[in-house]
Order: structure tokens, then C-alpha cells, then sequence
């Protein structure tokens, strides 16, 4: 049954989406930048680059309250330094999982927050004639997912454990990102 966060989780929920907001935008004008640099004049490359730095600015501040509530709430301080003793996951990684996911104690068992996520391997199967490569289910929490992604590639190449295991799981025919999923 589905559950209404608590304030704390809600308002971390918040601020992580307008640092993801601030990111995003940051990147648009980046991109924005890269195409003015042919041939466009130099008044709109300056203001592009300001426009830059003022959101350079809001990243920083949005981090900064983000780790500011993240201190002042013992239960996800808490849950913020089990989930970054995790070899590939950082601060930015671990508030995303809080702020998405909320207490992962709710579910039940491991598969239960998988399956959540999305991050289940699906087989593909149509018949008894066609079984192809097995992929990640996608019917999960996409941002959760997403958040999840460059974590688990570090993991999978860093992290001896997950090494291995990847390692297994290609032998068995699994896609990359099924991989990573696992």
C-alpha cells in the first residue's frame, strides 16, 4: 500500500529535482555554447557564459541545502552513510536513492526494491522459437533508475565483488545494462 513520505523525504525530493532541474539547464546552455562558437557574435557568447555561471552558483547553494538537510535530519544522515559506505556511491547519488525511494525499509526484501526501481532482468521470450537477450524491465521508477546508473558503472568496474559478478552474468548472456542493473 502506498504511503505519503514523510515532510523530510518530500522536501529532499524537492531540492534534489531542482538541483537536477539547475543541472540540466546548465548542460542546455553548454551545449548552447558549443553551437554559438560558429560564427556568432560575442555579446551572446558573454551572456551564455554568465548565464553559466549564475547557475554554477545555484548548483552550489541547491548542494549545499540539500547536504544542510540531509545533516539536520538524524534518520537520513543515518541512512545517507549506510548508503554511501557503498563502494561507487556518493553524496549526489545516495540523496537521489533517499529522495526517490524514501525509506527503503518498506519493501520487503531486496527483490521488492528492485523490481521498484526497474532494474529487474526481463527475459524476451515469443513462442517456444524465439528467446533473445535478457533486459532490464523498465517498469520501475525511471529517476530512481537513472540515479542508479553511473554508480552501478563504477561499481562494475571498480568494486571487485560486483566485478566478478558482472563477469558471471556476461557468461550467462546477459546485455550490459541488465548487467549493471544487477
Amino acid at each position: 500500500m502506498w504511503e505519503l513520505p514523510n515532510p523530510a523525504v518530500r522536501q529532499l525530493r524537492a531540492l534534489v529535482d531542482r538541483l537536477q532541474a539547475l543541472i540540466d539547464m546548465r548542460q542546455q546552455e553548454r551545449n548552447r555554447l558549443e553551437a554559438l562558437e560558429h560564427g556568432t557574435p560575442t555579446s551572446v557568447r558573454g551572456m551564455v557564459d554568465k548565464h553559466i555561471d549564475w547557475l554554477n552558483q545555484q548548483i552550489q547553494k541547491v548542494q549545499a541545502d540539500i547536504d544542510d538537510h540531509i545533516d539536520g535530519n538524524p534518520e537520513l544522515k543515518q541512512d545517507t552513510d549506510l548508503i554511501e559506505s557503498i563502494p561507487g556511491i556518493g553524496r549526489r547519488a545516495s540523496s537521489q536513492f533517499l529522495a526517490y525511494i524514501g525509506d527503503a525499509r518498506r519493501f520487503s526484501n531486496a527483490k521488492a526494491l528492485a523490481a521498484f526501481i526497474g532494474v529487474t532482468p526481463r527475459q524476451k521470450q515469443s513462442g517456444s522459437s524465439i528467446n533473445g537477450r535478457s533486459h532490464l524491465s523498465r517498469a520501475g521508477h525511471a529517476v530512481a533508475r537513472k540515479a542508479l546508473f553511473m554508480p552501478g558503472m563504477v561499481a562494475k568496474r571498480y568494486n571487485p565483488v560486483v566485478v566478478e559478478l558482472s563477469e558471471r552474468l556476461e557468461k550467462r548472456g546477459l546485455t550490459p545494462k541488465a548487467i549493471v542493473g544487477a
